[in-house]
């Protein structure tokens, strides 16, 4: 398997884990402010959102 197939070693790939509770009054801004920063980079990247048992609407926020 060499470095392209194998996204472990992607030196290209910044990888952004973001927990969530109750943030459903924020997520929204937080998003369009990130998205910003990462695509003005020259790398690729992902947000993964790990929704933390919120009790509001975070969840149905981050799958829209």
């Amino acid at each position: 398997m060499t470095q392209s197939q194998n996204p472990m070693l992607d030196t290209n790939l910044i990888s952004i884990v973001i927990p969530a509770y109750n943030e459903q009054e924020v997520i929204d801004e937080f998003y369009r402010r990130i998205a910003k920063v990462l695509d003005g980079l020259s790398y690729r990247s992902e947000l993964v959102f790990v929704n933390d048992g919120s009790t509001d609407d975070t969840i149905k926020k981050l799958r829209a």
